[in-house]
């Protein structure tokens, strides 16, 4: 079985007036596990106060599973670097994991869109 990469809109949230230190600290972890899910991501687009963000990423991955993994990082031997770490998500965040289609080809790589 083939698995075909796909090209995904991750959008994280940090809930409440995060402070400038916590924004650090969790978009320093996703940005880690957003780069071991896809080495060739790009930053979409982030907030003034950077409380929220978004990449766009290459994945064989389904959205669900994308989403466990940076919920839960090293819920799976996938990711051996991040086994120990706890989530980067707190109960007031939220993280949206959309599959993108043809219509924003430019800014997602042609083997995720073939």
């Amino acid at each position: 079985m083939v698995k075909i990469e796909k090209c995904y809109l991750v959008h994280v949230n940090l809930g409440g007036k995060p402070s400038s230190a916590r924004i650090k600290e969790a978009a320093s972890q996703i940005k880690a596990l957003v780069t071991e899910l896809s080495p060739d991501h790009q930053l979409a687009y982030t907030s003034g106060d950077g409380s929220t963000f978004g990449f766009f990423i290459n994945s064989h991955l389904k959205s669900g599973q994308i989403t466990g993994r940076i919920n839960s990082p090293g819920g799976d031997d996938a990711f051996r670097e991040t086994r120990l770490l706890p989530s980067p998500l707190r109960t007031d965040d939220s993280m949206l994991v959309l599959e993108i289609g043809e219509d924003v080809s430019a800014l997602c790589s042609a083997k995720a869109l073939s």
